[in-house]
């Protein structure tokens, strides 16, 4: 009786929790249901481009533009995140929130909201 009802309970769950399982495994793939997400209103995705907070552990990438205006963009744009910049993601925090990358050289942590405003697109190396 108690494996049938650890199998009913696993079978709910998947049920629930299979459709974002699948979206995440196709994330990668280009194939995210929310590839707009991290761009403000008004500003079309380029094809090749993503936010920053969308890549993957280990990634090389190429930064195009940082998105909005403010105090955050003028603080990125001087820690040297212009545009072109070569930018390696090394690690995500256990939280998913900060993500570490490597900038000409250096360190930097960054908040995934932070992130969600670069823009880059991925180097073939």
């Amino acid at each position: 009786m108690f494996t049938k009802l650890q199998d009913s309970i696993a079978e709910a769950v998947n049920s629930i929790f299979k459709p974002e399982i699948e979206a995440k495994k196709n994330c990668g793939k280009g194939n995210c249901r929310g590839q707009n997400k991290g761009y403000r209103s008004g500003q079309q995705a380029v094809a090749g481009e993503l936010p920053l907070s969308h890549c993957h552990t280990g990634d090389l990438l190429a930064i195009c533009r940082i998105v909005g205006r403010g105090p955050v963009r003028r603080r990125l744009l001087e820690m040297g995140l212009n545009s072109g910049t070569e930018i390696r993601i090394v690690k995500y925090a256990p939280l998913k929130d900060p993500l570490e990358c490597v900038i000409k050289g250096y360190h930097i942590a960054l908040r995934v909201a932070e992130a969600g405003r670069i823009i880059v697109k991925p180097l073939n190396s």
